[in-house]
């Protein structure tokens, strides 16, 4: 048997890869923070009322009530920002949803109660 050292000395090979642009995409759901809030000035609202209520009629004053008043109404705009966010992100991920919620479709105008689209 004979034995014989070979050298092989390869040439590089050159390899162009194309890489699409990289791109980060971020959700938050906000229906989240409006319930929240909701939530928080609920509360608020609600020992406005305690404290109107438990105050003698001498010390009874506008501004008591209005403290009621504002965050009862903040209550009632974030949970309406709430429902709304809430069924906006059911929409964008679910392709099965996305038309049962269009405005003017069936299920739109048997939960709003209207008959009319927008």
């Amino acid at each position: 048997m004979t034995r014989v050292d070979v050298s092989v000395t390869p040439q590089p090979i050159r390899v162009t890869v194309e890489v699409p642009p990289v791109r980060i995409l971020m959700r938050t759901h906000l229906w989240i923070s409006w319930a929240r809030i909701a939530i928080q000035h609920e509360t608020m609202a609600k020992e406005a009322r305690q404290e109107l209520e438990q105050a003698a009629p001498e010390n009874r004053d506008g501004y008591m009530l209005q403290r009621e008043a504002d965050a009862a109404l903040v209550a009632i705009c974030a949970a309406a920002f709430a429902l709304e966010a809430l069924t906006r992100s059911w929409t964008t991920w679910s392709p099965f949803l996305r038309p049962r919620w269009q405005r003017g479709s069936a299920t739109h105008r048997r939960l709003t109660g209207t008959s009319w689209s927008y």
